[in-house]
């Protein structure tokens, strides 16, 4: 007997499905059905679902981002592109947002190898020596604002009055910490702030540590070192470390990369906080603080009512200059 196959239409372009509400090319396997079901989209409410699909996926994307920008990559390359990537960047602060989010997901990446590494940080003689602040970023820390590493000296205001030198951060034995921002204030004068504390570790993994930094201390020339605020503490985790560079999470979140050696070497960074004003920074301070005072006093005694208003300036700058030196006698 010879048997008849009814010629079975073309399927049409786009998914269509039988009154059961399944797809008509469903194959009799779980993983096609699944595969299916994802693919084919009721017809009586194709809006709906096809919405209600997108939010799932962009909710998915947002409660687990992807934390690999180089899968598969060992330790020294992923090293390698960080820091290629973070080079010419003004620590950071150069980079585009997407920019600046492929180097956290590579700093995401190491500190997955960083849980691994043994001795922990705190028991490894690598975390001592100088080094400088490459990269520092807030893009994980929604709690941080303002700069994590420079503070104001590092806003947009502040690196065009101080123009950033050099961020070094640097760790002695046995509990020793120092951090330096040198700039030059208008482009010229060379300075720095300067911050000496001492650390203790915090919590059982031995990586965190807390550090209690004395008030900062501004350096200018002429022999010029005051103390310009008031003490302060940090919480900071090593949560990778190589011969190469250390990389830091703060405690809310803000990541740091900070390379070995270079300028940071040369920088003084076991004396920072130690200097104070020489007897010829007293004289200068004082004669600038004179010098302020007596033009805004003229300024009032011209009489006119836009003489008075410009007076004010410089009479706060000096008197400003007079209360920095009561505080640091």
């Amino acid at each position: 007997m010879k048997l008849s196959v009814p010629h079975r239409q073309a399927l049409p372009h786009s998914p269509s499905t039988s009154k059961s509400g399944q797809c008509d090319w469903a194959l009799p396997t779980i993983a096609s059905r699944h595969r299916r079901f994802a693919s084919c989209q009721n017809p009586l409410r194709p809006q709906h679902a096809h919405g209600r699909l997108q939010h799932r996926q962009a909710s998915i994307a947002t409660q687990s981002p992807s934390t690999d920008a180089r899968p598969g990559a060992s330790p020294e390359q992923l090293v390698d592109e960080l820091l290629e990537r973070i080079s010419n960047s003004d620590s950071g602060v150069g980079l585009h947002e997407e920019e600046e989010a492929t180097v956290n997901k590579l700093i995401n990446q190491l500190e997955a190898v960083g849980k691994q590494q043994e001795p922990s940080p705190l028991d490894n003689p690598l975390i001592f020596g100088n080094f400088g602040v490459a990269f520092s970023s807030t893009q994980q820390a929604p709690k941080q604002s303002g700069q994590p590493a420079g503070g104001g000296f590092r806003s947009k205001p502040g690196r065009l009055l101080f123009q950033t030198k050099e961020l070094c951060q640097s760790i002695f034995e046995p509990n020793l910490a120092t951090n330096k921002v040198a700039f030059a204030l208008l482009g010229c004068i060379p300075g720095s702030i300067g911050l000496r504390g001492t650390f203790a570790p915090q919590g059982d993994k031995q990586d965190t540590v807390k550090v209690d930094f004395e008030p900062p201390r501004l350096s200018l020339p002429g022999g010029i070192c005051l103390a310009v605020g008031p003490t302060s503490s940090v919480v900071l985790a090593t949560t990778y470390l190589d011969k190469r560079v250390r990389l830091g999470r703060g405690g809310r979140g803000s990541s740091f990369v900070f390379t070995r050696g270079g300028p940071c070497e040369s920088a003084g960074m076991k004396d920072i906080g130690l200097a104070r004003t020489s007897v010829l920074g007293y004289t200068i301070l004082l004669m600038l603080a004179a010098t302020f005072c007596a033009v805004s006093f003229l300024l009032l005694s011209s009489g006119t009512l836009w003489s008075k208003v410009i007076a004010a300036p410089p009479a706060l700058v000096g008197v400003a200059i007079l209360f920095g030196l009561w505080l640091n006698i």
